[in-house]
């Protein structure tokens, strides 16, 4: 699930549960983005820019309980 990636990501095996995320999330979060912004490539920053915050936080990620909630709602704060 989500939040076992989430879990991993806090605690250990870190890059390869990061890539599982990205690779799971990145298109559909790709397409809720583009339904605020016109141009595909502002969508693919914004997500690419929550995913490189997850990484910079990810200390912080075992803390998260509905990590589908909070993919997108990170997305969304950052229109």
């Amino acid at each position: 699930t989500t939040e076992d990636l989430f879990q991993q990501i806090a605690e250990h095996n870190k890059k390869d549960a990061c890539n599982a995320l990205f690779r799971k999330w990145y298109e559909r979060l790709c397409r809720f983005t583009g339904h605020y912004l016109d141009r595909k490539e502002d969508a693919e920053e914004v997500v690419s820019d929550v995913f490189v915050a997850i990484w910079h936080n990810r200390t912080s990620l075992e803390k998260v309980s509905k990590a589908e909630t909070y993919l997108f709602v990170a997305v969304k704060n950052r229109l």
